[in-house]
C-alpha cells in the first residue's frame, strides 16, 4: 500500500492479503538523491515478519485460487496485471525519478512507455517472457535481463 496523504509516500508490508506495519515500528527512509529531501518510508522487515510472510504464502499456496487455476486463468491475471501497470506506467516513472533518481527516459523504459521494464504475458504462448536490452557505451557493454518470478501460466 502506497500512502499519498503527505509528500512522503508510504510502503508497508503486504502480508496475507493485509498491508501491515512492520512488527518492530522500523522504517528505512529514502531520499531524493538530487534534492535529499525524504520522499518515502519502507517498512524495515525483520526475520519475524519474514516468518509471518512465508507462512501466509505457503497458507495462500496450498489453500488460494492460484494452484487450482488453469494456464488460461493465471494468463488472464497477468494480463491484467499488464494492463494495470501500463495505465499507471507515468506515475511509477515518476516515483522512480523522484525515489531512485532515475531519468525521466530511462525511467519509462527506453521505447517510452514503460513496456520495456516489465514482465508481460506473451499472446500467443501464454507464457511469461522477460525483454533484454543491450546497451552500448564507448568502452563497454552491459546487458540487463529481467526474468518472471514465482508461479506463471
Amino acid at each position: 500500500m502506497v500512502t499519498h496523504a503527505t509528500r512522503v509516500r508510504r510502503y508497508k508490508h503486504l502480508i496475507g492479503g493485509e498491508w501491515l506495519d512492520p512488527s518492530s515500528g522500523e522504517v528505512i527512509p529514502r531520499g531524493n538523491p538530487a534534492t535529499g529531501e525524504k520522499v518515502a518510508e519502507f517498512a524495515a522487515g525483520n526475520p519475524d515478519d519474514t516468518r509471518r510472510a512465508i507462512a501466509a504464502a505457503r497458507v495462500a499456496f496450498d489453500r488460494g485460487p492460484w494452484p487450482r487455476m488453469s494456464g488460461m486463468e493465471r494468463s488472464k491475471l497477468l494480463h491484467d496485471l499488464d494492463r494495470r501497470i501500463g495505465e499507471e506506467a507515468e506515475s511509477l516513472a515518476r516515483i522512480e525519478v523522484e525515489e531512485v533518481g532515475k531519468t525521466i527516459r530511462f525511467a519509462r523504459g527506453m521505447s517510452g512507455d514503460g513496456r520495456d521494464l516489465r514482465v508481460r504475458p506473451r499472446d500467443s504462448r501464454r507464457r511469461c517472457m522477460a525483454r533484454c536490452t543491450v546497451t552500448w557505451a564507448r568502452t563497454t557493454t552491459g546487458r540487463w535481463c529481467a526474468s518472471p518470478l514465482g508461479p506463471s501460466a
